[in-house]
């Protein structure tokens, strides 16, 4: 009887303990979904120049800059360097996109420019350009750029992560 008392207590705890570390740590429905885009982000090799070379992967999962939106995003994307001018490598991306994290619709290929101002700053992207910018002058005699997908404005489900 006394062993019966004892689970009937440390089932439901050692669930609750469970259920706790698992969500300290956030949501794992979003560490899911960013996964997700990042697999699909693979996809964008086939878009890159053959000429362009990878210097950066980023990825982020988090809130607008608003604090209380209740909404979580997910951004992926690759700082990349080539010798092409930037009219050539806009056309390697022109219209393409891959799929979404639940492969349902598709997410278009952003390609943004460090000497262009079209940087959003309600986003991870001004950090982003802010830790870059300085930190180029290694590819000085080639473009760099930022090519990305990000999927915005998905409920955030109590994730302090979502709540900037």
């Amino acid at each position: 009887m006394f062993v019966v008392a004892a689970l009937a207590v440390a089932i439901p705890a050692f669930i609750a303990s469970l259920l706790f570390f698992f969500l300290s740590r956030g949501v794992p429905l979003h560490d899911f979904r960013l996964w997700g885009l990042e697999k699909q982000f693979q996809a964008a090799a086939f878009y890159h120049p053959p000429e362009s070379i990878l210097l950066q992967k980023k990825t982020y999962l988090g809130g607008p800059y608003t604090h209380g939106s209740g909404t979580c995003d997910y951004f992926v994307g690759e700082l990349r360097s080539s010798p092409l001018p930037k009219e050539k490598i806009r056309q390697a991306y022109d219209g393409s996109s891959i799929k979404s994290f639940n492969s349902l619709e598709r997410v278009p290929l952003t390609v943004l420019f460090f000497d262009e101002g079209v940087w959003p700053v309600d986003s991870p992207l001004g950090d982003w350009w802010d830790e870059w910018y300085g930190n180029l002058s290694a590819a000085a005699a080639t473009t760099a750029y930022f090519v990305f997908a990000s999927q915005q404005g998905y409920p955030y489900l109590g994730d302090y992560r979502c709540d900037d």
